[in-house]
């Protein structure tokens, strides 16, 4: 008997022990993640809907339809503070490269800051976060310097949880990166040591300050040509397009300066005639677009036009959403779904069209680079809706995939790593390799 309650003492005093280890264990788990920042909200889905076409400066919106590139559209209007006007010229511009469009938004969100339209300047730092993750076409460098740039703006706007997360995107960069020279990576880290310090947070600065002056144990490699850039041709303008290109042009300029002239006065004969040889390039360009993709056997310049129909469609989407400032195609308003399903498809197309040349390239290595690098880029033209309704999961789930067979063959890579928070997809930087 007394054996008995001696092994039955032993197993109490073992179970114990065993709970109270769980109980520490669970303990220390809820500290960790009390310290963790808590995550900057999502992307919005559609930056598109920040835009305030009441807000808009039509002739100065109209320089875009009269053949000024956006990026040199954008630099005019934000020199006369006009934000409204720069940001519509911006999410609405597929042409511009992601480093043009990181510098934008972070300029924009500044000067939203100033101004305090906080919506706004979330929204362009949510936009920034994107490109940060997902673009496949930014030097890490950049990406890091992008990631100081919107911490320091998150933290003006007192949201130190985000200033948070986005300085570990940075410091994901310094420590993974195989793109960073020596003298790169310990500036980051530099850069990251006075950040921190900035924000009161002397043990992450002293390690970053400790990380400055380790020698790194990331052997730095060369970044590889970026692939996608070579799927699509170029194609030129048949020569009564380009005419009808330059007809609508010449309109829009008449009609910014009948505009100025007439402080915004009667402009009516000036914004018909527009918008009338909008109409005519409008079918004049679908229907080549149809035709090229109908004739042409090369997946290149069948690549190219579905492009250009994607740039266009997206030119008529701003203009069915009033995003110059004024109605000027009151039929295309009420068929503002329908053109943005029709933008869909073209994006969907072209992006298979991508894929079809990247399983056809000679060697292995660059067909997982080539889908890692399309599949990225999909995903971020989805979240800054320049690729509407995009297939997200299934995209998301391919990235994964080509992602580990490019790992596999080349080593270490920055990944692109997601999940849910609140029912809504977060993006990260994920290191693979490195320190």
């Amino acid at each position: 008997m007394r054996r008995r309650r001696s092994t039955l003492t032993i197993l109490l005093l073992a179970a114990a022990v065993l709970l109270a280890l769980v109980g520490l264990t669970l303990v220390g788990v809820y500290v960790f993640y009390l310290r963790q920042p808590a995550l900057p909200m999502a992307v919005l889905q559609r930056p598109w809907a920040v835009v305030e076409a009441e807000a808009i400066n039509p002739p100065l919106a109209l320089r875009s339809l009269a053949g000024e590139p956006p990026a040199d559209t954008i630099k005019a209007v934000l020199s006369v503070d006009d934000l409204d006007t720069a940001y519509a010229t911006l999410v609405f511009s597929p042409s511009l490269s992601d480093a043009e469009r990181v510098g934008h938004l972070l300029l924009l969100a500044q000067r939203f800051i100033a101004t305090e339209q906080v919506d706004k300047a979330t929204a362009c730092l949510r936009q920034v976060h994107a490109l940060i993750v997902l673009s496949p076409s930014l030097a890490d460098v950049a990406r890091a310097d992008a990631t100081l740039q919107a911490a320091s703006l998150w933290s003006q706007l007192q949201r130190q949880d985000s200033a948070r997360w986005s300085l570990i995107q940075a410091q994901v960069i310094a420590q993974h990166s195989p793109r960073l020279r020596p003298a790169q990576r310990r500036d980051l880290w530099l850069r990251l040591a006075a950040v921190y310090a900035g924000l009161g947070d002397e043990e992450r600065s002293a390690a970053a300050r400790r990380a400055a002056d380790r020698p790194s144990n990331v052997t730095p490699q060369q970044a590889p040509v970026t692939l996608l850039p070579t799927f699509r041709a170029e194609l030129p303008l048949p020569p009564e397009i380009a005419e009808l290109q330059a007809n609508r042009q010449r309109r829009a300029v008449t009609l910014i300066e009948q505009w100025i002239a007439l402080e915004g006065g009667d402009v009516g004969p000036e914004a018909a005639d527009l918008a009338e040889f909008l109409r005519r390039e409008d079918a004049a360009r679908l229907a080549y677009y149809d035709q090229v993709a109908e004739t042409t056997p090369q997946l290149a310049v069948q690549a190219a036009a579905a492009w250009e129909r994607a740039a266009w469609l997206t030119l008529k989407y701003r203009l069915a959403s009033r995003g110059f400032g004024l109605s000027l195609v009151p039929e295309w308003e009420e068929k503002a779904p329908l053109i943005r399903t029709e933008l869909s498809k073209a994006c969907e197309t072209l992006f298979q069209l991508y894929g079809d040349q990247a399983t056809a390239l000679p060697a292995a290595a660059e067909v997982d680079q080539a889908w890692v690098e399309l599949l990225r880029q999909a995903i971020l033209l989805g979240q800054l809706d320049l690729y509407p309704d995009a297939p997200e999961d299934q995209l998301v789930e391919r990235l994964q995939e080509a992602q580990e067979r490019l790992l596999a063959m080349q080593g270490g890579i920055l990944r692109v790593s997601s999940y849910f928070e609140d029912d809504q997809r977060l993006f990260t930087l994920e290191g693979v390799g490195g320190e």
